[in-house]
């Protein structure tokens, strides 16, 4: 069996729903949520480990958030690495299941793990929606465009995704420290754009109003879409549990407007979190976040 049930424990209080008890089985379910235990790909890229234990810690957080009944959630466990050898086997494995899934009519959650895993949602998404002119928004400070030399890592997913699909590509929330030039002219040369943070705060920009800039006409029309959030597009004083993360960068206020407006105009499929290392963490500054995240894909439009 490739993936096993979460061992997280399910919160439950009478009289007062949470997401934890109102799991429902497959069958019954819109959304999918999965779990990737998974951080060689971190190491591989020299970053710090500790986002094999980010699907469970993020679980404990989510599902003690409150939820009314427009959402019924199928958990399908954590991919169970034990005996799949190598990063690729997993990609491979995580690949034929989410799209197994899709097919079904299912959206899907996934939490990693490293970013590595970005590969195989984005790649399943774009398999499965390909009459669709699929695009996927990667909410990050890095581009991830990493040639494979030696190994597979955290920051190869996207080059290796515009290597094998036709696909449009929106980076979100880069830092030009610690982006090379020639991957961000590889992303352009593919077709892609990017949106760097120093330049919207130079610009004096909300994100919405950049996002709506680049995108021109395109924000208006129906846009079949996957979004990847590695939780360090995050700036440190928000999301220190990661394998890297910067203090000038992103704030949550500044991406939680343009969260609602992609999951209320584009059919989002699916959404990706990344990254999340729960030993890195302070006072579940990252959990929480990572679990508002998770909520609002869930529930875009809980209201009172």
């Amino acid at each position: 069996m490739s993936f096993k049930p979460s061992p997280a424990n399910i919160f439950k209080r009478p009289n007062d729903p949470r997401l934890g008890n109102q799991l429902v089985e497959l069958e019954a379910s819109d959304f999918v949520l999965l779990g990737y235990p998974d951080d060689e790909g971190v190491k591989n890229n020299g970053g710090r480990i500790g986002a094999a234990a980010g699907p469970e810690a993020l679980r404990e957080i989510l599902f003690k958030t409150t939820v009314d009944t427009s959402a019924k959630i199928y958990d399908h466990g954590n991919l169970d690495i034990t005996n799949i050898e190598t990063i690729k086997k997993r990609h491979a494995v995580s690949i034929e299941t989410l799209k197994g899934f899709y097919s079904s009519g299912k959206k899907i959650l996934s939490i990693g793990g490293g970013h590595d895993y970005g590969y195989p949602d984005t790649y399943a998404f774009c398999d499965s929606f390909a009459d669709k002119k699929p695009i996927v928004i990667n909410f990050d400070a890095h581009l991830d465009l990493r040639p494979v030399e030696e190994k597979i890592s955290s920051g190869t997913p996207f080059y290796r995704l515009l290597e094998e699909k036709q696909i449009d590509l929106v980076e979100v929330g880069l830092l030009k420290v610690c982006n090379q030039k020639s991957h961000h002219d590889y992303l352009i040369s593919k077709g892609g754009k990017a949106i760097f943070y120093e330049d919207l705060v130079l610009e004096g920009k909300t994100l919405v109003e950049k996002f709506i800039e680049i995108m021109g006409e395109e924000i208006i029309k129906t846009r079949t879409c996957f979004l990847s959030v590695d939780i360090d597009v995050f700036s440190s004083a928000y999301a220190p549990g990661c394998s890297q993360s910067w203090p000038f960068s992103m704030q949550p206020h500044e991406f939680f407007p343009l969260l609602q407006l992609l999951l209320r105009r584009w059919d989002v499929k699916g959404m990706g979190i990344y990254e999340f290392a729960p030993n890195l963490d302070e006072n579940f500054k990252t959990a929480r976040l990572a679990s508002q995240i998770a909520h609002n894909f869930l529930f875009p439009q809980l209201s009172y």
